[in-house]
Order: structure tokens, then sequence, then C-alpha cells
């Protein structure tokens, strides 16, 4: 109740730091859902007022899911973390974030926006290992998504890549079938 009062005082009364309501929330109602939401929202606005705040609210949202026994909070924690690093233009870390709470949270109102975060992420970060000469990260990647593949939700494109990949590593054979498997998409499409 207390946060939500916060929240709707956030409206009304402009002279009022909401920082300063959120930590008397957190303070007053130490390990409690408020507390946690007050301090979810702290990061918030902090990173939203001060993008060089990246690494502290990092650190923040990876200690909130750490401390918090409630799961809808660590997910929404988890996938924070995932993109807070996306924006300061780490989408390795960003992607190993989102893959991870893709395994851990099956289900729950995060989850899509997770899925569509790691399908913008995915193709820039094959294309980035693939020119950087790093062949079996990339396959190792795409294998790891292959439901993204399967699903056809993203461009097809990036699978020549793969397939180039495959081939420089000497796997001439998968090359071949990424190959044929991509003809056999483009023929059907």
């Amino acid at each position: 109740i207390s946060f939500r009062k916060v929240m709707a005082e956030r409206h009304l009364d402009p002279p009022r730091s909401p920082l300063e309501q959120l930590t008397l929330i957190e303070e007053a109602f130490p390990l409690t859902e408020a507390a946690f939401r007050s301090a979810m929202k702290k990061t918030d606005l902090r990173y939203l007022a001060d993008k060089t705040w990246g690494e502290d609210a990092i650190r923040a949202y990876r200690g909130l899911a750490e401390q918090t026994a409630e799961r809808r909070l660590v997910a929404e924690a988890r996938f924070k973390e995932a993109l807070v690093n996306h924006l300061m233009g780490r989408n390795d870390e960003a992607l190993q974030l989102l893959m991870q709470f893709l395994r851990e949270f099956r289900s729950g109102e995060l989850r899509p926006t997770a899925q569509a975060l790691l399908i913008q992420i995915l193709p820039e970060e094959i294309d980035r290992l693939v020119k950087s000469d790093r062949f079996p990260e990339a396959l190792v990647l795409a294998r790891q998504n292959k439901d993204v593949f399967q699903n056809n939700w993203i461009d097809i494109s990036i699978l020549g890549d793969l397939a180039y990949s495959y081939g420089q590593i000497g796997l001439y054979e998968h090359a071949k079938d990424v190959y044929l498997y991509m003809m056999d998409i483009v023929e059907t499409a």
C-alpha cells in the first residue's frame, strides 16, 4: 500500500523527492515486497536519470534478485539486469542473462519481453562473432537458441553466416545441411 501511495503521490506532489519516499518505504518495511519494489523503482529512476550509473544498476538488480524470495520480483530484477547490460552495449552478457532467464522462468509476464529482446540481440551477436572469426562461439550460440530459428523468428540471412562458420571450422556436412535448409525455406516461402 505504501509503495502504491508513493507512486500516486509522485504524480500529485512534485516537490517531494520520489527517491526519498521510496527510501523511507524500503527502510520502514525491510524484506517485504514493498521494500523490494521500492528498491527496484529507485534503481530504475537512478539509471534513467544518469546513464553512467549502469554498473551500479546492474549490481543493484543482481542483489535484489538474490535477496528476495518473491518469484515475480526475481524475474523482474533478472530481466532488468539483462536489459541494462544491453543498453550499455554488452550484448554478449545480455544474451547470457536472457538465456538463463528463459531457462529459469518458463512462464510469467516478462517471458515474451525477454524473448523479444533475445531475438533483437541474437542476430547482431552472431554476426559480430562471425566477423571476428569466432566461428565455434557463433555456432554454439545459435545451437543454444535453436528454437528461435525453428520458429522463424529472425531473418534467415543469418543462416548464411552459420553455414559459412561451419565451413570455416571444417564441418562441411553441417554447412551443406544449413545451405540446403535455407534453399528449402526460400522455396516454400
